[in-house]
């Protein structure tokens, strides 16, 4: 396979990504996070009601078990204050196995991405709209499908960066969305801690 191309990442966030080191456990176990120190994640889309809720969820959902000191929240760079998920997002997490509910909707503050360690996001405007926010930030914030390129040696695929806004659409829809979300957080977290012995996760068209 040819060398990843990096080109369309910041310097920052490669030096960043390429600090990671890694430690394999046996017995099935979570390793050592690729990226040293990365004990909270931030996810982030546009109104915090559908995409990043779902992240939120299903990553949650990931890490329950062997990782549990991981904190997982979400925001949007307009969101909703105190709105919960739509009704369609959280029946298509549900149906993944993440309760959602409960959710209630935040409006992306700098705080936010202060307090986070890495922040993730669902399309290309809400990583540049958070490190307009915050500048000094963006060697940790990245795209969802960006990372996890960047995380598995992938080369940059720009015409497949965005997950697909569902606001609107039909239930099938969300499932499709949902399901796209649930595979590459699935390879995100399995980039991030699990070690080599765990089970592979499921490959993406890239």
């Amino acid at each position: 396979m040819s060398s990843p191309t990096l080109t369309a990442t910041p310097r920052s966030a490669q030096s960043l990504v390429r600090a990671g080191q890694w430690r394999e456990a046996g017995g099935g176990r979570y390793g050592r996070c690729r990226l040293p120190g990365v004990a909270s994640v931030l996810f982030v889309c546009t109104g915090n009601i559908c995409r990043s809720p779902i992240a939120e969820g299903l990553v949650r959902a990931l890490v329950a078990g062997d990782h549990k000191e991981v904190r997982v929240s979400s925001a949007g760079i307009v969101g909703w204050e105190g709105s919960p998920a739509v009704d369609e997002a959280v029946q298509a997490a549900a149906e993944l196995g993440a309760d959602i509910s409960g959710h209630r909707g935040r409006r992306l503050e700098r705080r936010h991405v202060e307090a986070a360690d890495l922040v993730v996001c669902m399309a290309a405007e809400h990583r540049e709209a958070v490190r307009r926010l915050v500048p000094e930030a963006q060697a940790k914030v990245f795209g969802l499908k960006e990372l996890v390129r960047l995380l598995e040696g992938l080369p940059a695929d720009p015409g497949n960066e965005d997950v697909v806004d569902p606001i609107g659409m039909s239930q099938e829809v969300f499932r499709s969305v949902a399901a796209d979300i649930e595979e590459w957080s699935d390879r995100l977290v399995a980039a991030l801690f699990r070690s080599d012995t765990d089970s592979a996760p499921r490959t993406a068209t890239v």
